[in-house]
């Protein structure tokens, strides 16, 4: 994807005049984009976007394919201000971030929401959260192949005639 510029229109998650309307909290966040682990089938990474309370707990996630760009940043944070997934909306007192180019865009903007913004190099709490997704993600997959698979194999299997030994024959609902 090319280098976008941001968008602040009405239809955008990021409009500065709701979010102002939030109330603001003496609080951190860390907000980042990592690379997702590419398999071999696939041709374009993909990126994780998190945005991390001070508990470490998650505010916000997002699934990006490519490059994430400042309006993928801005949505990622306004959902986590609007529709935190744990805790009330709010917006922090400071964000912390890694020092990519692409979210420059946005500093004047958040600082316009009395925001302040430090560029890290690490990211503590983001990263202990993107490696326990890594970690949990293998083993959230594998469940539900072992769950999904027998229902959907028994649903199919009503549906037809077969007996042991037998292929069976599609009989639908008799």
């Amino acid at each position: 994807r090319e280098e976008e510029k941001l968008e602040l229109s009405k239809g955008a998650a990021f409009v500065k005049s709701r979010l102002k309307r939030l109330r603001q909290e003496d609080e951190t966040w860390e907000a980042d984009f990592q690379a997702l682990p590419k398999p071999i089938t696939q041709s374009q990474t993909h990126y994780l976007g998190m945005v991390v309370a001070p508990d470490g707990s998650f505010l916000a996630d997002a699934h990006v394919e490519g490059r994430p760009t400042v309006n993928d940043m801005a949505t990622l944070l306004a959902n986590a201000m609007r529709r935190p997934l744990n805790g009330k909306a709010h917006r922090p007192r400071r964000l912390h971030v890694r020092g990519h180019p692409q979210w420059r865009e946005l500093f004047p903007h958040l600082a316009e929401l009395g925001i302040e913004v430090a560029v890290h190099r690490e990211l503590p709490k983001a990263q202990q959260a993107y490696q326990g997704y890594l970690l949990v993600a293998p083993i959230i997959l594998l469940l539900a192949g072992l769950i999904v698979y027998p229902f959907f194999n028994a649903i199919w299997l009503s549906l037809t005639d077969k007996t042991i030994g037998t292929d069976g024959d599609f009989v639908g609902l008799r």
